[in-house]
């Protein structure tokens, strides 16, 4: 009897689930000469919804779970931040001549800050106010972002509306990118957004359409479902934008006994 370190990458643990889903004989026999604690450990693994993440696309379904739990203990803070954001841009928007503009130059250091909020949630670290006013750190980034956004879809919108929303897809993960990557240039964070949004631009599409009796049920309450469904929508968002972003392979061990 000896011991075997087995190594998994994302890659590799893939094509073993792949392989036992077709029943490879091969597979089989090697499987069995392996302790079950291997196995176990996989499918224990892989059975938790935010590990599932890692090696596979989670179904919206999933997303939404995830969201559901993630709200926990959090929804007075995320509502409270919101509160703060929706407050502060309606306060200087009142202001008298410079308010259109102000609100403008203040809107995307706060936006980038609640999605900042948002993504500490998912990291399951403790939310705090502060953490709403991190993104002036990217102050000039933020901004230039915005404005990148803003140009682009514009000129795609003038080729008839199709192509606008479409690009509106393409770059809506890109302040994402700029909040868990600061040293990012505004343009590295619009590419890679792109880049990523690559083949997932509809399964965002019909993610947020299936929030649509959500939507309704805000209106009808007048507002006051929105307490529980804004961090709802926009939770799921960061898990869905979680689920596709580039990321390093993550690399699992596991040790079994081979019986020879």
């Amino acid at each position: 009897t000896s011991c075997v370190s087995f190594m998994f990458t994302k890659d590799s643990v893939c094509i073993i689930f792949a392989i036992e889903r077709n029943v490879n004989r091969e597979f089989d026999k090697i499987w069995v000469s392996c302790d079950n604690c291997i196995y176990q450990y996989i499918h224990e693994y892989i059975d938790n919804t935010e590990n599932r993440g890692d090696l596979f696309m989670l179904t919206r379904a999933e997303l939404k779970q995830q969201a559901k739990e993630q709200l926990k203990g959090n929804l007075g803070m995320l509502f409270l931040c919101t509160l703060i954001v929706t407050a502060i841009s309606f306060v200087i928007a009142l202001i008298p001549v410079v308010g259109t503009v102000a609100t403008y130059i203040i809107a995307p250091p706060l936006s980038l800050g609640l999605i900042m909020v948002y993504l500490s949630v998912t990291y399951r670290e403790k939310v705090e106010i502060g953490t709403l006013f991190n993104g002036f750190q990217c102050f000039g980034k933020s901004i230039l972002l915005y404005i990148l956004i803003t140009i682009f879809t514009l000129l795609w919108s003038l080729l008839f509306i199709i192509p606008g929303i479409i690009k509106a897809y393409s770059y809506s993960m890109a302040f994402y990118i700029l909040a868990e990557n600061p040293d990012m240039t505004a343009k590295e964070a619009l590419n890679e957004s792109k880049l990523i949004m690559n083949g997932h631009k509809m399964e965002l599409f019909v993610l947020q359409l299936s929030f649509i009796l959500w939507i309704l049920l805000t209106c009808i309450t007048f507002g006051i479902a929105g307490i529980y469904v804004y961090p709802y929508m926009q939770l799921t968002t960061t898990n869905f934008y979680h689920n596709i972003k580039r990321k390093e392979e993550p690399v699992y061990e596991a040790a079994a006994e081979v019986v020879e």
